[in-house]
């Protein structure tokens, strides 16, 4: 019996161990523009990535395009982060009609730093977010501790 709990914790160590270490959760405030409401869901720092999940609702009229890999991130010394490249190769935009909702997540990478040293940054959809073909102005919004 004392073998099979030493294996149990020893997985477990081994387990928390491949995860990078500890989980910084930051936190944002949802932001309502041009018929376009971003709720934060979980925003934190795991292993080399800043993940950001998000609920994205169409609040106006006509059809949301939401292309993730427009989405941006700036940290506070005006470095801008790419959407990191994920193993799964999902990178179709998201069509959100009239009163809908989409789960939105992206991911940054570290790039020449460490984001458990920064105390913030921005996420930025700028580019992201078209409705019926034009442009939505939705403002980018502040992630911190």
């Amino acid at each position: 019996m004392n073998r099979l709990i030493y294996i149990v914790l020893l997985a477990l160590t081994l387990a928390v161990a491949a995860c990078g270490g500890e989980k910084i959760v930051l936190h944002a405030q949802p932001v309502d523009s041009a018929g376009v409401h971003v709720q934060p869901l979980d925003i934190y720092v795991g292993g080399k990535k800043l993940w950001v999940r998000l609920s994205v609702t169409n609040s106006g009229t006509g059809t949301l395009i939401v292309q993730r890999d427009a989405v941006v991130a700036h940290t506070p010394n005006g470095q801008t982060i790419a959407r990191a490249q994920g193993t799964y190769g999902l990178h179709e935009p998201y069509v959100i009609p009239a009163g809908g909702m989409h789960l939105v997540y992206v991911e940054f990478e570290e790039q020449g730093f460490k984001w458990k040293d920064m105390p913030s940054a921005t996420i930025d959809f700028a580019n992201a977010i078209t409705r019926d073909g034009q442009p939505v102005a939705v403002a980018p919004f502040a992630v911190s501790r």
